[in-house]
């Protein structure tokens, strides 16, 4: 019997979850035709995404595995590449910082990071699902009023803008549905571009994560120039041409070095120091570090 994609297999076991509320091993393995390992492995995967949680011979919800659907699939989609992003963006946050995390899948995937990593952050965010990703981690969280976009569980609307504006923050982390040289970071949403610039605005520096499946898309609605944002973290994906066209307009890029599955046991065995991201953007000229400011 020839071996099947997990990716495709592991949307149906969310999907089976969503209708059946369960998971059995045993009967997934009969349904899939793959072993009982395989089953456990891709189960084991999914819980530590927090897409469900495992039992003793299965899996349940969770509570993000309740979200819109079309979200639990874009979180697993570029799965490798969004946590290589991850793990560069984390590289910027400090302890005691106060950042901002924006709606999206690559941006939860930060939060998974760094409730890992960093003991003490206040953390700013339109997402309801890194609420809840962070809400065991100890930090003190405020989660923006206003509407709820039942796609991307996001707040938006006029209450969200009017809170916004009165907070700052050292750092914003923001994700992006498109990026081109000639539009910058856009997304369809017009609200959530609305969203987007207030959260920039609020900040003292603004960092992009995006994987690199996203270039060359120009969405409806642009909501920042390259040029305008501290750093784009983007995945290796993006070929070294398509790196200086954008580095030509002004551009500033870290490019993360998307680790393969079958090489993160022997790299964690290997390596002790920083993430294999490897930076690649001008050189920033007085650059000064950031003033902390009081939580508000």
């Amino acid at each position: 019997m020839g071996r099947t994609d997990p990716d495709p297999r592991r949307q149906q076991m969310l999907s089976l979850l969503e209708e059946t509320g369960t998971l059995n091993v045993g009967e997934l393995a009969d349904r899939f035709g793959v072993s009982l390992v395989t089953v456990r492995k891709d189960l084991d995967e999914l819980g530590a995404e927090g897409l469900l949680e495992r039992t003793f011979g299965g899996a349940v919800f969770s509570h993000r595995s309740r979200f819109n659907r079309s979200f639990l699939q874009r979180a697993l989609e570029h799965r490798q590449e969004k946590r290589a992003i991850a793990a560069a963006a984390l590289e910027y946050i400090q302890d005691g910082d106060t950042i901002i995390l924006d709606a999206g899948t690559t941006t939860l995937c930060l939060a998974q990071v760094l409730k890992e990593q960093v003991k003490n952050v206040f953390v700013i965010t339109c997402s309801v699902p890194v609420a809840l990703e962070l809400s065991s981690a100890g930090y003190d969280i405020l989660l923006l009023g206003g509407m709820v976009r039942n796609k991307s569980l996001a707040l938006l609307g006029r209450e969200t803008l009017r809170i916004i504006e009165r907070y700052r923050a050292d750092k914003a982390f923001l994700g992006s549905t498109g990026f081109t040289a000639e539009m910058g970071h856009s997304t369809p949403n017009p609200d959530d571009a609305q969203i987007k610039e207030a959260l920039i605005r609020i900040a003292d520096k603004t960092y992009v994560l995006v994987d690199s499946s996203k270039y060359g898309h120009n969405c409806l609605t642009s909501f920042a120039q390259l040029r305008d944002v501290q750093l784009t973290i983007t995945d290796s994906g993006l070929s070294r041409n398509k790196a200086k066209t954008l580095e030509a307009i002004g551009a500033r890029l870290r490019i993360a070095e998307v680790v393969e599955k079958t090489d993160l046991n022997r790299q964690s065995e290997e390596t002790t120091g920083p993430s294999t991201a490897v930076e690649n953007h001008p050189t920033l000229n007085g650059h000064l570090p950031l003033r902390k400011k009081g939580k508000r």
